[in-house]
């Protein structure tokens, strides 16, 4: 990528106005990430999210409490026949807009760190074949970091 000149020096940038920041700031640990994991395979309950993440009991409570306070996750109450009550948590429309990256995740993990494919792979339920992650242009090409300029919001183009 690189930089329009207007945007120059960087370091006079404020973070916080950083949309990679504001993005980081809801979802940037390991534990956000497994839960988020866990809510597109279909996990909703707390003890299930502590089993399939490996994480300490704590560790879920918060993150839970975190993304669903973040507008990332719903609290709905359930309960089982002869049980107290408790809750699932179901992603939002927020929560459905990470599926993207979700999906750039797993292909990176898998390709980069995992040496090829990975140990799992998204298929199109209708037709099965593969998902994949791409940065698109407007016309549908796909972009290496090298095709693209970072530039100030007020110069991008309407799509």
């Amino acid at each position: 990528m690189t930089i329009a000149p207007d945007l120059e020096p960087l370091g006079d940038w404020r973070f916080e106005a950083c949309p990679v920041s504001s993005a980081a700031s809801v979802v940037g640990s390991r534990s956000s990430l497994l839960i988020l994991r866990e809510c597109f395979y279909g996990t909703s309950r707390f003890s299930d999210f502590a089993r399939n993440t490996g994480l300490s009991d704590p560790v879920v409570a918060t993150r839970l409490k975190d993304l669903a306070g973040a507008g990332v996750l719903e609290r709905h109450p359930y309960a089982e026949p002869g049980q107290r009550g408790q809750f699932e948590y179901l992603l939002t429309e927020l929560g459905r807009g990470f599926f993207p990256v979700l999906t750039a995740l797993i292909q990176w993990g898998g390709t980069y760190l995992q040496g090829g494919d990975g140990v799992v792979q998204l298929v199109e339920t209708g037709s099965g074949q593969r998902v994949l992650a791409a940065a698109l242009g407007a016309e549908g090409r796909v972009l290496a970091a090298e095709d693209v300029t970072v530039e100030p919001r007020a110069r991008v183009a309407a799509v």
